[in-house]
């Protein structure tokens, strides 16, 4: 089992429906039509999808929006989805931290993201602290821990979960050696195009452990993980003598064909209504990007007037300065005026005190000082 299977397919997690994925970004990562300035407005007041699209762009550069590879960027947005409970974001701060990507390489660390997502029901997640269990990495080597994680993220789909819980029940590591329920892990991985686990059902097959020995089925298997190129399965098939067909083979080999056959009509029309409902989803998401980029329209509206709205107040601020500065000086003058009007004053009351001093002594000079009573003493009481 490799922990690193496939790890940066894991980085760019959905958050919406295919449908949706295709149509705001091609190649089917999270959306990154928008400009990126709503992205880190939306992102910004708490929008978790934003939050996470802005970490994977980060991630991984988007020469479309000119943003540059920044890891520890990216941390920093995935880490705000992650803070709002958003698994996927913490699966890949897990793997940041396992590869020591834009934050410290650190084993444990990652291992504490994982867990989180993967208890939160993250399939990716929960295979990921399998592996760190069934190697010991950044957690306590446990086999049977691992096999508990491992069997939660295959019963949700996740083939490699599938795969690797399969050969733990065909080697026995963590759960009860069982070639039966391996098989049917096999199974169920293969069927969804695993090679690794076409290979492994092909050779169960072949060797006739957990199921009925089946050479046919065997090659067709083979066959399948050889046209994805995988060595081991190519080789099988050069090591593997031609085998006589009877015409029981030939009708078994028929009577599965038409069964395959029409299971693919009824996926076939299954694929039908579900492209119709990712249709309307699609149309409810262009939609919802005309309703974006409106109100981002307005909001350039309500800026430009909050910006004219301010330089209006700007100048009003301006003639209140002046008007105050001129009243200030106003003020002063008023108030050098006040002072030489009463020093003026002061000079006048002096003068009038001198004039009066004057007139009194022409008056003394002229008809001769004022007739007094004599004083009498306070104690002699005057005579009858």
């Amino acid at each position: 089992m490799n922990l690193t299977d496939d790890p940066r397919t894991q980085s760019a997690l959905p958050l919406v429906p295919p449908a949706v994925r295709s149509l705001l970004a091609p190649w089917g990562y999270p959306p990154c039509r928008m400009s990126l300035y709503i992205l880190r407005t939306i992102a910004n007041i708490g929008n978790v999808a934003a939050q996470f699209t802005l970490g994977w762009m980060y991630e991984h550069g988007d020469d479309d929006n000119d943003v540059a590879q920044d890891y520890a960027e990216a941390a920093t947005w995935y880490r705000r989805a992650a803070d709002q409970g958003n698994a996927p974001a913490l699966n890949t701060l897990g793997w940041l931290h396992f590869d020591g990507h834009g934050v410290p390489l650190d084993h444990t660390e990652a291992a504490t993201y994982f867990r989180r997502a993967a208890e939160r029901g993250y399939a990716a997640a929960q295979y990921n602290l399998a592996m760190m269990h069934a190697c010991g990495c950044g957690v306590a080597e446990d086999h049977t821990e691992a096999a508990t994680w491992c069997h939660r993220a295959a019963a949700q789909g996740d083939v490699r979960a599938q795969n690797n819980l399969a050969r733990m029940h065909e080697d026995g590591h963590g759960v009860p050696k069982d070639d039966a329920a391996a098989a049917r892990w096999y199974r169920r991985a293969a069927a969804q195009g695993l090679p690794r686990a076409q290979y492994n059902l092909a050779t169960m097959l072949t060797a006739g452990r957990g199921v009925p020995q089946d050479h046919a089925e065997a090659a067709i298997w083979f066959r399948l993980a050889a046209a994805q190129a995988y060595q081991p399965a190519q080789g099988a098939l050069d090591a593997q003598p031609p085998a006589p067909r009877t015409d029981t083979d030939v009708d078994a080999i028929l009577a599965r064909a038409e069964l395959a056959l029409d299971r693919a009509y009824h996926l076939e029309a299954a694929l039908n209504a579900r492209d119709q409902q990712l249709t309307a989803i699609a149309a409810h998401a262009d939609r919802a990007l005309d309703e974006i980029a409106t109100t981002h329209e307005r909001l350039g509206d309500v800026e430009s007037r909050l910006d004219a709205h301010a330089r209006a107040r700007e100048d009003d601020y301006r003639r209140l300065h002046q008007t105050i500065t001129h009243l200030d000086t106003t003020a002063r003058r008023a108030t050098g005026r006040i002072e030489a009007l009463l020093n003026a004053l002061d000079a006048r009351q002096e003068r009038l005190i001198a004039t009066e001093d004057r007139l009194h002594r022409t008056v003394i000079e002229r008809i001769g000082a004022p007739h007094r009573e004599p004083e009498h003493d306070a104690e002699t009481p005057p005579c009858a």
